[in-house]
């Protein structure tokens, strides 16, 4: 491999399991699951009863920048709270020598702004009449809308509070292209170090997928767990009993840096990112030969293609989706290799859900640990996989992350450091 080594030394989550890091992995590696029961009109109009929504953050406690803290909407500001965390746990928090030239590359929602923000301007724009008055919308409605409206649900909105609030001053990139957006960002991030553009990058992505339109869309596209069967489980991957997903939010963030850089500063090391890989199949990839091929290539910058110990799935618990994550992890190694996901713990996290898988990997690396796939219990004899079920004690030396949405594919293989 050409370019230089690159490290993972810090990471950082906000998630319905938890605020922080630790919180986070302990619960997830308990089995615990953050789903809960959807309340309110959105509920009785619809048959979805579930969401994974993070709790009890005070973005106050976090955020210092008093602008962002007006500005920034949800999963714009879990991104900075993670970002936070994150680079205290690499231990360069603060540290403006070091993170003057920090890159920031990262996975978000495309626009975040509910649809009932437009309420009011409506409501005031109806005369007499009760019927609609344009030139009351243009003189009394407009009024109603909140004049930073565009600033605050900007895709960029999260790298940019990131940015400002930790003072990182280095090349910046913004992903806002589904649910792979966070490990295609993370990807770049190690590419711009592996090439010298930066010594040291903060990588992830962040979403919020509880507004009232995001559920109805993927209620449309058929995606949607519909219901709740008593357990709470909000998604089964792999199994036969799957029905779906639940939509979540969060942050999952990572502090990549140059093995030279790292050492000089007598860094912490989780693991070493060995390589990335990424694909496009526009006619769709029932077969999993994209994510495949997406795979192949992250194993193959490394200069080898050696199996992974286990590989960190999207896991949507959708009929298509479960069987192409199958099918591509058959295919790759002549012998089983487990697999997991995160899915039934966290609902389904958009553009974070990848990155989540990162963190996870890392996690997983250092403490010997495969987290479960929370929800499965029943394999699908369709998906003839080695899913991790319950925590598995497992040594790891290299992982395979990748994050699939039938049409784009993103691949990382990390590895431990001797």
């Amino acid at each position: 491999m050409t370019g230089r080594r690159v490290m993972a030394t810090g990471l950082g989550v906000v998630s319905c399991l938890g605020r922080d890091l630790d919180e986070h992995w302990r619960r997830l590696v308990r089995g615990d699951t953050g789903v809960g029961v959807l309340d309110g009109t959105l509920a009785a109009a619809m048959p979805v009863k579930l969401h994974a929504p993070v709790t009890g953050l005070r973005v106050e406690d976090h955020i210092h920048t008093r602008v962002l803290r007006k500005l920034l909407l949800p999963s714009a500001a879990f991104a900075v709270v993670a970002a936070g965390h994150a680079l205290a746990d690499a231990g360069i928090a603060g540290d403006d020598t070091r993170l003057d030239g920090c890159g920031v590359y990262f996975g978000s929602t495309s626009y975040e702004v509910s649809g009932r923000t437009f309420e009011p301007a409506l409501r005031a724009s109806f005369g007499a009449d009760r019927a609609f008055d344009f030139s009351r919308f243009a003189s009394v409605g407009m009024e109603q809308v909140d004049p930073l409206l565009i600033v605050k649900g900007l895709p960029n909105a999260a790298p940019c509070g990131v940015a400002i609030e930790h003072r990182l001053h280095g090349p910046n990139a913004n992903y806002a292209d589904g649910q792979t957006s966070g490990l295609q960002a993370a990807a770049a991030g190690f590419e711009a170090i592996r090439h010298g553009i930066a010594d040291v990058a903060v990588v992830g992505g962040s979403d919020s997928l509880l507004l009232d339109e995001h559920v109805v869309g993927h209620y449309v596209a058929g995606r949607l767990l519909l219901g709740d069967d008593g357990s709470r489980v909000g998604a089964r991957p792999f199994d036969a009993r799957r029905c779906g997903y639940v939509l979540g939010e969060g942050a999952a963030v990572c502090v990549f840096e140059a093995d030279d850089h790292a050492r000089a500063r007598g860094a912490r090391v989780y693991g070493e990112i060995l390589g990335a890989g990424e694909t496009c199949a526009p006619d769709g990839d029932a077969d999993g030969r994209a994510l495949r091929e997406a795979a192949r290539a992250a194993m193959d910058t490394h200069g080898d293609r050696v199996a992974p110990d286990v590989v960190f799935a999207s896991g949507l618990g959708t009929i298509d989706g479960d069987c192409r994550e199958a099918s591509a992890c058959r295919s790759l190694f002549r012998a089983p290799v487990p697999i997991t996901a995160a899915t039934g713990a966290l609902g389904m996290t958009g553009a974070a859900s990848g990155a989540f898988g990162l963190v996870h990997a890392f996690l997983g690396l250092r403490c010997g640990t495969i987290a479960p796939t929370t929800g499965y219990e029943r394999s699908d004899p369709a998906c003839a996989v080695t899913v991790v079920g319950t925590t598995l004690a497992h040594t790891i030396s290299r992982a395979l992350v990748w994050s699939s949405d039938g049409t784009r594919h993103l691949a990382m293989t990390i590895g431990s450091v001797s």
